[in-house]
């Protein structure tokens, strides 16, 4: 990878993270009702983007074409309205053992990470997605953080792992049942064991989730950690493994390497959650070292 490449992966990284960490709603309907030109709404976002994280684009055109410009993308929420999950899963508000079960808001307009970083010949792209209405949806929280969620990007990223999927499928982590129930659907998956070391996830699952799974016969859910369970089976007696344990990269990684090393000598397809976004992750650390 060459060095300006790098630096300018670095730098759209860097400037995405902190606009979505910090305030992803500065973009409004009254910052995009200021378009008098009548410009592409898409377009124009990407210009306000630009204008608020300091990139000055006549000055910077390569950076505002090459790289931010094909990060950001307006997503329609019907693409995700329709999901089979959000269609026939009806969470019910309500706290539960010190949880808060609640559906959230992606404001008109609001930047959000809807899918593992994309890169095409050393190039990488974070992919950065708004919506131009109100879109809800489900999560658990406590007091102090959001620890389950099911949004656009819950949904992109593991398209590929439920096209993978077939037979006997053993995963880890349960979360929200996403996984488990749009895996549930497919004639070619015969079963699918969950391990998931929260009793409290398992629990708040059977009782709030599990009634609205058409294919309750598949599932099986284990309370046990994945570390300890996997030293107790031969995981290529099953099919297909979905690992998914971790909420970001940042750990992620750790985990993902772990896994890597126990598995290394084991037949049983595998696919990681946020594999993509991870591997880039490691890239650049590795040229970051060097």
């Amino acid at each position: 990878m060459k060095k300006e490449i790098l630096l300018n992966n670095l730098r759209l990284l860097n400037i995405i993270a902190g606009y979505i960490n910090d305030n992803p709603r500065l973009i409004d309907q009254e910052l995009m009702n200021t378009n008098s030109f009548s410009l592409d709404e898409e377009f124009y976002y990407k210009i306000l983007f630009a204008n608020l994280n300091n990139i000055d684009i006549e000055k910077d055109k390569e950076f505002f074409y090459d790289y931010l410009s094909k990060s950001i993308h307006k997503l329609d929420p019907g693409d995700y309205l329709n999901n089979e999950y959000l269609k026939n899963v009806k969470i019910k508000e309500k706290n539960y053992k010190g949880w808060q079960i609640v559906y959230e808001t992606i404001e008109p307009y609001e930047a959000f990470i809807y899918d593992d970083i994309e890169e095409i010949d050393d190039y990488q792209y974070p992919m950065v997605g708004y919506f131009n209405k109100k879109y809800h949806y489900p999560c658990i929280k406590d007091e102090e953080e959001t620890w389950m969620l099911i949004t656009p990007n819950e949904i992109n990223t593991m398209k590929e792992p439920i096209k993978n999927s077939y037979g006997k499928v053993l995963t880890f982590g349960l979360g929200l049942g996403y996984f488990a129930y749009m895996d549930s659907l497919k004639d070619e998956v015969e079963h699918i064991t969950i391990i998931e070391k929260d009793d409290r996830v398992i629990e708040l699952f059977k009782k709030e989730i599990l009634p609205f799974f058409n294919n309750k016969d598949k599932i099986t859910i284990i309370n046990d950690d994945a570390y300890e369970y996997i030293k107790k089976i031969d995981v290529d007696n099953y099919d297909y493994l979905f690992i998914d344990i971790w909420r970001d990269v940042s750990l992620g990684h750790i985990h993902y390497l772990k896994f890597k090393e126990i598995l290394k000598n084991k037949k049983i397809k595998t696919d990681y959650w946020i594999e993509k976004s991870i591997k880039v992750y490691l890239k650049n650390e590795q040229y970051l070292k060097n």
